[in-house]
């Protein structure tokens, strides 16, 4: 059986007006009986058991396209980089009241398929993001920064959204190594629909798919809510979020259509206390769709190619290898006993 009591028992609670993420984050003890959920609910015992034979019903249908699901309080359920706990606690959310985590944002399900392993905590996970349209100039920067990440044995996360996200995901799988794809839809139905056979190479290649999601949307509004939730998943399963390229939020406001969805990664990665570095070459930084890149370095005052900080970098052709080093050295520092 590829789902467990704790994940029919959470996906049957947000089934009720009024659970949410932080509803189950705050009271939810692992494997309780239904009947001790339910007080902890204030809901009737026969709705309850009558919504999780649908879900049942709904997981089994789906079971066929994924390896697993899994719910907070199961053994092996991922606890993110942003949290002091190791990747495989026992306990929910080990040490949560130090995580800078709201409630709300904790993750609590999961459907994968793949090497869950990739986001255990010795892991160096980098998220690479981007615009969804780069010209062949930011293509081919991103696949040169991409590389010395790879070098440095660096597993790449990201969105598997057209642009940016395909080519982070196409390098890693080009030169033979694992990436992780967070998705924004169920793994039966991939979106968008150009990239399912990039999501078949990853998986066949010994990576990861990993959603949130075990049913389509109700709504238009909800798909694009799943977008946003992606987009916080990459910064908090990642130890670094690096932009390739974007539009800045001035130019979003001009058009909606400019907005790739990376402000909402760096400024989550920002607020979760997670590095956020970007990519850069003079050469070809001239024009709009690096706005966001010049933004954040001029944010932070950062004379873009020489200095350095602990918390922000800039990568470029020249200093890749040297970063992507000594980042490395510093997250296997971190996580010395």
């Amino acid at each position: 059986m590829k789902y467990t009591k704790n994940v029919l028992n959470i996906l049957t609670a947000l089934e009720f007006k009024g659970i949410g993420k932080a509803f189950i984050v705050k009271n939810y003890t692992p494997n309780l009986s239904e009947e001790e959920f339910c007080k902890i609910l204030n809901v009737d015992l026969d709705d309850f058991i009558e919504k999780k034979e649908n879900i049942q019903n709904e997981l089994e249908r789906s079971s066929k396209f994924v390896d697993g699901f899994l719910a907070l309080g199961d053994e092996k359920f991922p606890v993110s980089k942003s949290n002091s706990g190791g990747l495989f606690e026992s306990k929910i959310y080990c040490n949560r009241n130090t995580s800078v985590l709201k409630d709300s944002e904790h993750p609590i399900f999961f459907a994968y398929k793949g090497d869950l392993k990739l986001l255990d905590k010795k892991n160096i996970n980098i998220a690479v993001i981007g615009l969804l349209e780069p010209g062949d100039d930011i293509v081919k920067l991103e696949k040169d920064i991409v590389s010395e990440f790879i070098k440095n044995d660096f597993i790449i996360v990201s969105g598997l959204a057209l642009g940016c996200d395909s080519v982070a995901h196409q390098e890693t799988v080009r030169q033979n190594n694992v990436t992780i794809a967070i998705l924004p839809s169920t793994i039966q139905n991939v979106i968008p629909k150009q990239n399912v056979e990039l999501a078949n190479d990853i998986v066949f290649n010994g990576g990861l798919l990993l959603s949130e999601y075990y049913k389509e949307p109700n709504s238009q509004k909800e798909q694009i809510n799943r977008y946003v939730e992606r987009d916080r998943l990459q910064a908090l399963f990642s130890d670094m979020v690096v932009l390739a390229a974007s539009y800045s939020q001035e130019d979003t406001k001009v058009d909606k259509k400019l907005d790739s969805g990376s402000r909402h990664a760096l400024n989550k990665a920002l607020e979760y206390g997670i590095k956020r570095a970007v990519m850069w070459d003079d050469a070809i930084c001239g024009d709009g769709r690096f706005n966001l890149n010049r933004e954040l370095i001029n944010n932070r005052n950062i004379q873009h190619i020489n200095q350095t900080d602990r918390n922000f970098k800039v990568f470029t052709r020249e200093n890749a290898s040297e970063i992507a080093y000594k980042f490395k050295a510093y997250i296997k520092d971190k996580h010395k006993p």
